[in-house]
């Protein structure tokens, strides 16, 4: 869970230099550039299975039905039966629709069945997992960003935001996939130019900029109404570096970072974790030996950067 853990840390610290890359996608047939539309929509229907059943455990654990581990890899009771079935699902969506034509920056073989190939997808990935795993263990982190332990007894309200939040992140990650892969597409087909980058925001084309904009609409609505009173968390952790997440008593126990009271972050704080998410599957962030390589919209040239 460690590197799961750096990567968000560190995506909120790199976003505004990250570097612009183009996408290459001249090399892919019609029926490559498909499937990696289905795997961008697998993806993020993965996030969003998977945050429901964590929703529904952390709801379970304060109503002292389940223990509170079942809520984080590796999962327990019935979370680890419904996290399994999104899995296999995720996996599913990808073989099937991938069947006609895998991209060789997926498989060097161009076998993209989920469950036993992707080897280039795997060298990729940070952790080097396959795409629903790979959901699982960020799925599984965000236990320790929003079930912190409240300074006082949780009402009524400040439990319904705490179980709103995860899945709400999810399905912000699969909406914000839906349009970053739908602009891909059109770079695909020709309509958008590959260079500079049409769809990344902050400089976005029109119709991308108006999906990211309807989805963090759509987002800050069911928020901010659920989370009008969200929990009062205390204790000390480490904000980042390499024991981020942990208890600390000071600064000096947190490399790399600083000790402090956590808190559960505003509407906006997780609307921006989901994005950055989402755009790790579109560009392996720095520092990681695969920065400016992308999971999805691949390939592209590594490491090879363009001017803004």
């Amino acid at each position: 869970m460690t590197h799961a853990r750096s990567l968000l840390v560190l995506s909120l610290l790199i976003a505004s230099t990250r570097p612009t890359l183009a996408y290459t996608p001249t090399s892919l047939t019609a029926a490559e550039a498909k499937c990696q539309q289905a795997t961008a929509k697998a993806v993020g229907a993965g996030w969003a299975r998977m945050t429901k059943c964590q929703a529904q455990c952390d709801k379970s654990a304060l109503a002292g039905k389940n223990p509170a581990s079942d809520c984080q890899f590796p999962w327990g009771g019935a979370t680890l039966a419904c996290i399994e079935k999104a899995k296999t699902r995720t996996r599913a969506a990808i073989t099937s629709h991938c069947a006609a034509g895998c991209p060789t920056c997926y498989d060097s073989a161009g076998d993209c069945d989920a469950s036993s190939h992707l080897d280039q997808w795997v060298a990729t990935d940070i952790n080097m997992n396959r795409p629903d795993v790979g959901d699982e263990i960020f799925v599984s982190f965000l236990y320790d960003q929003f079930a912190c332990t409240d300074q006082n007894t949780l009402t009524t309200h400040e439990a319904s935001c705490r179980d709103a939040v995860p899945a709400l992140v999810g399905r912000h990650l699969a909406a914000f996939l839906k349009c970053l892969s739908r602009c891909r597409y059109a770079q695909f087909k020709g309509a958008l130019p590959l260079s500079p980058d049409p769809c990344v925001p902050p400089t976005a084309e029109p119709t991308t900029f108006a999906c990211y904009q309807a989805a963090r609409a759509k987002f800050d609505a069911r928020c901010q109404t659920v989370c009008a009173d969200p929990p009062d968390c205390g204790g000390l952790v480490c904000y980042g570096g390499s024991n981020a997440g942990n208890p600390c008593t000071n600064t000096a126990e947190c490399p790399g970072s600083f000790c402090e009271g956590p808190r559960f972050s505003q509407c906006f704080d997780w609307e921006g974790d989901a994005e950055f998410s989402a755009l790790y599957y579109d560009r392996i962030p720095p520092p990681f030996s695969t920065q400016g390589e992308s999971l999805l919209f691949c390939p592209s040239p590594s490491g090879a950067f363009l001017d803004d």
